[in-house]
């Protein structure tokens, strides 16, 4: 399906070198810049990419109907907004960014 993928399988297609699974992280901005194209549109301002399945009513309700909710003059102030929906997201603690885990950090 458009704008889902498996973290694990985003980092091994696009490393040379195989990596555990497990343990793939990678960081938010080189995430966004892979798949960059690959966002799924929401309106003309906003898109999305899942790297984890979410259901459709979560999608929904955490998404589509809050940016509907917007007023339009808001929207049309905005810059595009790409939202990445991902399992966790591990602090950089100032080091090279915040990390996208497949498993919680903790």
């Amino acid at each position: 399906m458009v704008g889902k993928a498996n973290i694990s399988d985003l980092l091994q297609s696009k490393l040379p070198m195989p990596i555990e699974t497990d343990r793939a992280k990678i960081t938010v901005e080189d995430l966004a810049s892979r798949i960059r194209s690959e966002m799924v549109p929401l309106g003309t301002v906003f898109s999305y990419f899942l790297v984890m399945p979410i259901a459709e009513e979560d999608l929904k309700q955490y998404l589509e109907d809050p940016i509907a909710a917007l007023p339009q003059a808001i929207c049309a102030a905005l810059p595009k907004v790409g939202i990445l929906l991902v399992p966790y997201l591990e602090k950089a603690n100032g080091k090279n960014g915040d990390m996208i885990c497949s498993s919680d950090p903790n």
